[in-house]
């Protein structure tokens, strides 16, 4: 057991083993069960768990099986590896002699609206068409209770599942088009700061992975964000990252068609690490170039775990 190679080999046999003495088991209840097992991906080639080499079984082992079906869970992200990792470390690559499903289509509510988490599920759907998944099972219709840290398909306005409804896209694997779908502005953005702590840089407050910028000083201090192209904006969230919580005042500015840097909007009241502040304006911001964000008062060192600028418009997206 001494040769990496070897052990694989062995924990590749016994999950075969496993897979033919418990089917059988099942079959001869039930001949005409349909019998799959489920996977999340191996953490290499691609480490996107850290150092965590906990799940041995290399799920590539069991599309050798005599399984009916395999279910790989995938994650959109962020924070999770891309899904052409997730193939990777799965191994699909060429292999279309057994059905693929992706059992745990779900988001997290790290996606801060359920908008925004349907829009991601949507889009993973229909990627993974071509990644060699031929299935999905949403995760799932209504847990809340046990899972509140998952939107659901019937949480809130049941949005996640109008858009994996097969009345409302018969083929998963066309786009659909939903009037409440956002599309990230900061996506294809850069980010600046006043200043910025080395490990806390400002373009972690719009990449959707990073922890968050951390300015390292006391108000006031701005977060500088300038889009891609002149844009439609329809919402700005901000994901407080804050220590202790008490009274703030961000500004929110904007660069856009109307000329100079000017002030759109100002939160004032208490908050607190994770509180989610939005400014929907009563009409779009049309042609914004750049957003700043100016925290004006803090009782903490000034920082933003994540900021989302959205649209409607789909040729945003």
């Amino acid at each position: 057991m001494w040769d990496a190679e070897d052990k694989a080999r062995m924990v590749d046999e016994g999950l075969l083993s496993w897979i033919t003495q418990t089917g059988d088991a099942i079959r001869r209840l039930d001949p005409s069960a349909l019998i799959s097992v489920g996977f999340f991906a191996p953490n290499r080639p691609n480490r996107f768990r850290g150092d965590d080499d906990n799940r041995l079984v290399r799920a590539v082992a069991a599309l050798d099986s005599d399984l009916d079906f395999v279910d790989f869970h995938v994650y959109p992200t962020p924070p999770h590896a891309l899904l052409v990792q997730h193939v990777e470390n799965f191994q699909m690559a060429e292999r279309d002699d057994i059905p693929i499903v992706m059992g745990e289509l779900a988001a997290f509510t790290w996606y801060t609206s359920e908008e925004a988490a349907a829009k991601a599920l949507h889009d993973l759907e229909v990627e993974s068409c071509t990644a060699g998944f031929d299935g999905w099972v949403t995760w799932s219709w209504d847990i809340s209770v046990a899972q509140p840290d998952i939107w659901h398909a019937m949480t809130g306005e049941g949005l996640v599942g109008e858009v994996l409804s097969p009345s409302a896209r018969p083929d998963p694997c066309a786009p659909g088009l939903f009037e409440f779908f956002e599309y990230s502005l900061t996506a294809t953005a850069t980010a600046t700061a006043s200043r910025a702590l080395p490990d806390e840089p400002p373009e972690a407050a719009i990449d959707g992975g990073s922890p968050q910028w951390g300015s390292g000083g006391d108000a006031p201090q701005y977060l500088e964000i300038l889009l891609a192209s002149p844009s439609s904006v329809d919402e700005i969230r901000l994901t407080v990252a804050q220590y202790p919580e008490g009274p703030t005042r961000p500004e929110i500015w904007v660069l856009d068609a109307d000329g100079p840097l000017h002030v759109v909007h100002t939160f004032e009241g208490s908050t607190a690490e994770g509180d989610i502040l939005s400014f929907i304006p009563d009409a779009p911001l049309e042609k914004v170039q750049l957003v700043r964000i100016v925290t004006v008062r803090s009782p903490s060192w000034v920082a933003w775990r994540e900021v989302d600028i959205v649209s409607h418009d789909p040729s945003s997206g």
